[in-house]
């Protein structure tokens, strides 16, 4: 196995900076959360419906973003029938060292699952979602490097298998020229996010992971270090037998706070009316609407009223304004114009960003 190529103990010092604070963000949407694969020991009827419950409970992990998914009634029986969620499902093979692994791969409906959440009074986290950079500097038998996208180490494979299990979209560096242009061993050993800020620009990424890992005598692995998001700050600290659970301890902390602020709970349904600017041909009218159509914690569209360069529509959602603008914030295509901390009784004015401005 993987985790067995490192047997020697180590800490890790763990610094989290999201970019949101100091740049537009530049979230995308997750595209693989309802695609899921677990381990199957046999081919029989009941192992794929045994697997596929393990599979469903995944996805409504990442979907809700809570590390376990309470087990109400609806879930419970969600759980018991899984047929009923997923649309596609597939066998997959994988040589591993001395042994041979089967993983039945099953694709979920979106809006079967998300009104299985609504339904179950959990929290919807959107698929639009932050992207987290992760610079590691470890120790290697030629020094301290820095883990790559295409590192063996056992760490980046348990960071990149967390990450996925949580449903957070995260980058290693290529490690390439202008990454050994940008980024020194000496800035990550040393914490210098400015830094390293700057150069997770290229790659789209709103937040930065800082990882120190070091040798030591023992057989456990240990964490220290301090988690920085948005206005909030504190210190981390773990003590794990693996690295899968080591990394666990290092990516829960990052996604916990992102849910604490996008996910959004069920509650009343709100009309709000927007007033949208920033429109100059005739397809953005229609790009708009197909944005806003597509965001899972949108629940109906009206198009109100065109206007030359202005679109008037009116949005059905559980959301409340102030999350729901932390939303739009995400990717910065919709930004709203001096809008109030609640909505107000009249249209909000919102500026409409195209992608290609």
């Amino acid at each position: 196995m993987r985790t067995d190529r490192m047997r020697r103990g180590v800490g890790i010092v763990v610094v989290v900076s999201l970019l949101a604070a100091a740049a537009v963000t530049r979230a995308q949407i997750v595209d693989w959360l309802y695609d899921v694969e677990v381990v199957i020991n046999e081919r029989t009827a009941q192992a794929r419906a045994d697997a596929a419950s393990e599979a469903l409970g995944v996805a409504l992990m990442r979907l809700t973003g809570l590390p376990e998914v309470p087990t109400v009634p609806s879930v419970a029986e969600a759980l018991r029938h899984p047929d009923q969620y997923y649309v596609q499902y597939g066998f997959t093979e994988e040589q591993l060292d001395d042994e041979r692994i089967t993983r039945l791969r099953v694709r979920f409906a979106p809006n079967l699952l998300q009104r299985l959440v609504s339904e179950a009074g959990l929290p919807l986290w959107s698929a639009n979602r932050p992207v987290l950079m992760i610079w590691a500097a470890v120790d290697g038998v030629d020094g301290v490097e820095i883990l790559a996208a295409d590192s063996l180490h056992p760490l980046a494979a348990a960071l990149a298998d967390h990450a996925k299990l949580r449903g957070l979209p995260i980058v290693l560096p290529a490690m390439d020229l202008d990454d050994e242009a940008a980024v020194s061993v000496d800035a990550v050993l040393g914490e210098v996010t400015a830094v390293l800020r700057d150069a997770a620009v290229r790659y789209g990424a709103d937040g930065v992971l800082v990882l120190r890992v070091r040798g030591d005598e023992t057989s456990r692995w240990r964490l220290a270090g301090r988690l920085a998001l948005f206005d909030d700050e504190r210190e981390l600290a773990a003590s794990r037998a693996t690295v899968e659970e080591i990394a666990a301890a290092a990516v829960d902390p990052a996604v916990d706070a992102l849910v604490a602020r996008y996910a959004v709970r069920a509650g009343d349904r709100n009309v709000l009316a927007l007033r949208v600017e920033g429109i100059s041909e005739i397809g953005q009218y229609a790009a708009l609407v197909q944005y806003l159509e597509q965001l899972d914690f949108v629940e109906r569209v009206s198009v109100d009223r065109v206007e030359p360069h202005v679109l008037h529509v009116s949005l059905v959602t559980q959301t409340p304004w102030a999350q729901l603008k932390d939303l739009f914030d995400l990717d910065g295509r919709l930004v709203a114009m001096a809008a109030p901390f609640a909505p107000p009784e009249s249209e909000i004015p919102m500026l409409w960003r195209d992608r290609t401005q």
